[in-house]
């Protein structure tokens, strides 16, 4: 419909058939095509009734819609503070905190017709009513809330939430029991450091609180409070190889201290194949070093030997670990520093029993490449310049250090030389029945092989009339560790996931899975409960934001600089124009439950959704900023992202464009931004991709922000394809990242951070195995076949909130880039650059 129509349908009172006759004429009777009979919406609540302060209020507008679903929106005026209007339903629900007359328009918007073809959608139409709340004074009411856990001996507040009555208000314990360390002030708050976790494991503590007001009125609530306490775990996967009666000491390293200090360390008495530490003269200190006796040089027996220890915390919670110690009978080389030949030297090796005049062999065998590095130590050598690569085979290589006594010891991967060119060689397709959202590639059990979590939803359009997404769920592929790749697929949850990421949500050395969901963040909690790592249990569920259809995509981060993951989403497609907000950010307490902290609703300016975000921190104060790509609202010109440096309590402070994108992005959409270093400064870059409108000469932008406060702007070649998802790849191992882009309709473009400029496109529907209609999407990258080189995953169906064509509501400024295609799932390559 055109816009003018569109709004002309808004008016109060004008009738259907007066709409009908216009759109007839609008639409012309030529090209043999008749016009679509139109129907008005109809909201039939004429009135809403009286609220007061402090008490449950819920009502229901009602509403004919010829097209269900419709939506409402709050279009003029506002509700009184402490109510919400739900889009989808027409409930208006909450408890109000304010007294007084509030008056607002509610405008009930027509859904799609989906008897039309796509991008004909002629039955648009709203109804607009005026509506007055009054909102009188009534009692003080605590409401109803959860009270976040408590970390054991970490620092807490939580402020209790009462609504109504007459402030100044006064709360005081009034029965139950608080944890040691937590006190409740008279103005409400629990604080500040508990030092007594759950009496019994999984029982919180219980309590009551009364507030009372300045008019001496009063309420009672009851509450509890967990005390959780973290669990201890070694993160101390496995141990460098020792020397024979060469001085060892190795710390072992905790993930998670637990129930903190003191820490006790000791040897597990041995089992089956176990040795005791001191037959081989060896010991396990208190503090958890692993080294020799005071009365031996070194490891006494050559061999593999082993044994487990265990750690107790001051809570009381243990924890185990079996190990293998190799014993070498000459030298060990534990580590080249730095590791890549990309790198200035001098270059460091780090070892034990190295003699005068060691060599080291890179890439032993008939390629290899020796040098005489400098002996300065039994334990050190050193070599200013970075040797040329064995047989001009770029990547990891092993190497060997060889002593005079022709004692040797190989270490695998233990040098990183720069790719000559950037390849793409074995692929492979995972079949997986989502309409892809989602992805990310990461080794969450510690065996070298990268794993993948993959996630979709189904409901999302561009716009009425659009094709719209069918299948929904959250599912982690784990990988078997074979060459090539193969997969075992454990389903999460079935439900609507608009992103996912695997993070260290609860701080204890283990990726977890985080899913953005619909309504609320889902946490899956890997290897808890005693389970093997790599395994999954339901977490924590937060509630997030709502009045929207539903979120976009998601970033980790820290934001508030308390060192616990933080996490932020956008809002791609908000049906009332930004009073439904379109970024919110979450605070994470360190156990996976997050906290909604902040939202921006009108104060991105100009922009119709934010389609991608990420977090980074360009300053280096160790917060982290957000950057947020949007659909313009601008014709000729818009930046590419609008970026917040974020508050130190986490919430935003004023958004600023960056990086001003020109013709030709005509109503461009900003699709895809990732954060990483891609100049090899040590400080983070982030690139996005913009595409315009094709109906409006289209155009198409990669963007570069670099500097403090990503306020320095280039723009490298683009992909002449409309650009989708970014993803950041490490795929020739130079100092620089490199990255890649999904392009329309079925392609990848991989890039040089070094050159700037595409190096190769991977074409999925080409190839074995056979990928029917792809369409390419969400981009991730990781180690699938352990060899050190970084591979390459794209889904094959892509859904995308498109920016101005999702607001606007017609496909003038659609880019053309959602769909399922013929298969769905995802495909890797495997890196061969050399």
């Amino acid at each position: 419909m055109h816009p003018s129509l569109r709004a002309l349908a808004t008016v109060p009172g004008i009738s259907a058939t007066l709409l009908s006759c216009l759109l007839a004429a609008a639409c012309g009777g030529g090209g043999g095509g008749g016009t679509a009979d139109v129907t008005i919406v109809s909201l039939s609540t004429a009135s809403v009734p009286a609220g007061v302060t402090g008490q449950l209020y819920s009502t229901r507008l009602a509403a004919v819609f010829p097209h269900a679903p419709g939506n409402f929106v709050v279009s003029a005026g506002r509700l009184a503070p402490g109510l919400t209007l739900d889009s989808l339903s027409g409930a208006i629900t909450g408890f109000p905190r304010q007294t007084g007359r509030f008056q607002f328009d509610v405008s009930a918007r027509d859904g799609t017709d989906l008897a039309l073809p796509p991008g004909r959608d002629m039955t648009y139409s709203e109804a607009v009513r005026s509506y007055t709340l009054e909102v009188t004074r009534g009692a003080p009411n605590i409401l109803p809330q959860e009270v976040r856990a408590a970390q054991y001996r970490r620092s807490y507040g939580f402020q209790v939430d009462v609504a109504g009555g007459t402030p100044p208000y006064t709360f005081r314990l009034v029965g139950g029991t608080l944890p040691q360390g937590i006190a409740l002030t008279q103005d409400g708050r629990l604080g500040v450091f508990p030092t007594q976790a759950d009496v019994e494991q999984g029982v919180p503590f219980h309590f009551d609180v009364q507030v009372t007001d300045a008019a001496g009125l009063s309420d009672t609530e009851r509450f509890a409070l967990p005390v959780v306490v973290l669990p201890l775990v070694i993160l101390t996967s496995s141990l460098n190889a020792a020397a024979q009666e060469f001085p060892y000491d190795v710390r072992l390293e905790l993930a998670s201290i637990g129930g903190g200090h003191p820490l006790t360390w000791t040897q597990l008495a041995p089992t089956g194949t176990e040795v005791l530490l001191s037959d081989i003269g060896m010991g396990l200190s208190s503090d958890g070093r692993l080294c020799n006796l005071p009365s031996v040089p070194g490891p006494s027996a050559a061999g593999t030997h082993r044994f487990s220890v265990q750690v107790t915390d001051e809570a009381g919670q243990a924890t185990s670990r079996a190990y293998e110690l190799v014993v070498n009978p000459g030298p060990v080389l534990v580590d080249i520093v730095p590791s890549r030949a990309a790198q200035a030297g001098p270059y460091v090796v780090k070892g034990s029993d190295f003699q005068p005049g060691a060599v080291l062999v890179f890439k032993p065998g008939p390629s290899a490449v020796t040098i005489t590095p400098t002996f300065v130590s039994p334990t050190e050598l050193r070599f200013d310049t970075a040797p040329g690569t064995p047989g001009a085979a770029g990547g990891s290589t092993s190497v060997c250090v060889l002593n005079p006594d022709n004692g040797a010891y190989t270490k695998p991967s233990a040098f990183i030389f720069p790719a000559t060119a950037i390849s793409f060689g074995a692929k492979g397709f995972v079949s997986s029945d989502l309409s892809s959202t989602g992805l990310d590639c990461k080794d969450v059990d510690g065996d070298g092989f990268a794993d993948v979590v993959h996630a979709g939803a189904a409901g999302i359009g561009s716009y009425p009339g659009s094709e719209v997404s069918s299948a929904a769920g959250l599912v982690y592929h784990h990988n078997l560790g074979t060459v090539p790749p193969t997969f075992d697929a454990q389903i999460l949850d079935s439900g609507n996931y608009y992103d996912c990421v695997f993070a260290d949500v609860n701080t204890d050395g283990r990726l977890d899975v985080v899913g953005l969901g619909q309504r609320e963040i889902h946490v899956f909690l890997n290897g808890v409960s005693g389970d093997p790592l790599g395994t999954f249990r339901a977490g924590p569920i937060s509630t997030h934001a709502t009045g929207f259809a539903y979120p976009s995509a998601m970033t980790m981060g820290r934001f508030n600089g308390d060192a616990l993951p933080d996490l932020a989403f956008g809002v791609g497609y908000y049906p009332d124009g930004g009073a439904s907000g379109r970024v919110h950010t979450m605070t994470g307490d360190g156990t996976g439950a997050f906290t909604l902290t902040d939202s921006a609703t009108n104060t991105i300016p100009d922009s119709y959704g934010v389609v991608t975000l990420v977090a980074a921190d360009s300053d280096g104060d160790g917060r982290d900023e957000i950057c947020a790509g949007v659909g313009m609202g601008y014709a000729y010109q818009g930046p590419l992202f609008h970026y917040n440096a974020m508050n130190s309590d986490g919430t935003f402070s004023t958004w600023v464009p960056r990086g001003t994108v020109t013709n030709p992005s005509h109503y461009g959409t900003t699709t895809g931004l990732v954060a990483g270093d891609f100049e090899g400064s040590g400080t983070p870059t982030v690139l996005g991709i913009m595409s315009g409108a094709p109906n409006y000469s289209g155009g198409i932008t990669l963007g570069m922000a670099t500097s403090y406060g990503f306020a320095a702007f280039a723009t490298p070649s683009a992909p002449m394809a409309i650009g989708k998802s970014m993803g950041a790849i490490d795929a020739d191992f130079d100092t620089k990242l490199d990255w890649a882009v999904s392009t329309s309709p079925d392609t990848v473009e991989v890039y040089s951070g070094a050159s700037r400029s595409s190096m190769t496109t991977l074409t999925v529907s080409e190839g074995m195995p056979s990928v029917s209609t792809p369409n390419t999407g969400r981009i991730a990258s990781g180690d699938l076949d352990n060899d050190g080189r970084r591979d390459l995953l794209v889904t094959t169906s892509s859904w995308i909130c498109e920016g101005m064509a999702a607001w606007q509501s017609y496909d003038y400024y659609e880019l053309g880039i959602v769909g399922d295609g013929g298969s769905k799932g995802f495909v890797w390559y495997l890196n061969t650059s050399n």
